[in-house]
């Protein structure tokens, strides 16, 4: 199993971003979680780990009183929800996707009215197990007008089985309408102290000696993005070792040369030369999106300098 996968949180408390896990564990203190949630922001930062948490903790046998009484039976919570049971066989084929429990649509796929009539019908069924059913609509802002408006009835009187989890890289696409009728999360992209404390976690686990400044470099590398950070981790450990020469040899992370390289060819009009660039980049197995990010960084830092330059008097 990668390790994105395998060390994905299984329990609230083990989110690495800190404001969705002050708001979910504040969810669960109050011992209520909304039943409409938006969750937005850029990818890798946790919205799926996060909405498979909310299931597990809406199928956690010992929460099973209070969800009755909470959900079903529309009472006032008394007492707060309690983390997930990771050994619960339950709980471990949610956490893993294998639940119907959980049910994840890309609507960007399944993107117009028919599909949400659909979902309609299977919002309505009862789950086949556990007590509450999941759906998570993922890139949720790629559905149709007609599609959005025949959500709008299912987002104010869902099911007292189900909750729905909007999930989104460009909220500013979801109409007004729907965002009113959720409850809205704000996932950013994950800081460099995060991210490395992340690192640090899984290479522990693995039983890696990593070096601080590899770490670090990784974390940069990553752009705010756990799932990235870790899989630039599993790339790049050889023997149970990590260091910084060893993440520059495999990711190529000591492309800002190239990339400055790359600029001036294209300021230059030279063809020719951004060919045999982009040949030099793949013999030498490059990873494309560190690339791209190396470009983006320096163009953002000349652009940076060019800003804070003194303006001569006219």
């Amino acid at each position: 199993m990668n390790w994105t996968l395998k060390y994905r949180p299984d329990q609230v408390k083990k989110l690495h971003l800190t404001e969705t896990r002050k708001q979910l564990l504040k969810f669960l203190k109050d011992g209520f979680i909304p039943q409409v949630l938006l969750f937005a922001g850029p990818k890798g930062t946790g919205k799926t780990s996060s909405s498979r948490l909310v299931a597990a903790v809406l199928n956690e046998a010992k929460n099973k009183p209070l969800i009755q009484a909470v959900y079903f039976k529309k009472e006032k919570p008394k007492k707060p929800l309690v983390e997930p049971n990771q050994k619960d066989p339950l709980i471990q084929k949610i956490l893993t996707g294998k639940s119907y429990v959980v049910q994840e649509i890309d609507a960007a796929s399944y993107r117009g009215i028919d599909d949400v009539r659909e979902l309609k019908n299977r919002a309505f069924t009862p789950p086949v197990e556990g007590l509450m059913n999941i759906f998570i609509l993922d890139e949720v802002h790629m559905l149709t007008t007609p599609a959005f408006n025949a959500l709008l009835k299912l987002l104010e009187e869902p099911p007292d089985h189900a909750v729905f989890i909007l999930a989104t890289t460009e909220p500013e696409k979801i109409p007004e309408t729907v965002t009113s009728r959720c409850q809205v999360l704000r996932f950013r992209k994950a800081s460099k102290a995060e991210l490395v404390q992340a690192l640090t976690q899984v290479a522990q686990a693995e039983k890696i000696k990593a070096d601080k400044k590899a770490l670090e470099l990784l974390a940069d590398l990553a752009d705010g993005s756990f799932r990235d950070a870790i899989k630039y981790l599993e790339l790049s450990v050889k023997d149970r070792q990590l260091d910084l020469e060893k993440v520059q040899t495999v990711l190529g992370s000591s492309l800002k040369d190239e990339a400055k390289l790359f600029l001036n060819l294209v300021i230059n009009k030279n063809a020719s030369g951004i060919t045999n660039l982009f040949n030099n980049l793949r013999e030498k197995q490059a990873d494309e999106k560190v690339f791209h990010k190396a470009f983006v960084r320096l163009l953002y830092d000349y652009l940076t300098l060019e800003i804070k330059k003194p303006k001569t008097p006219r």
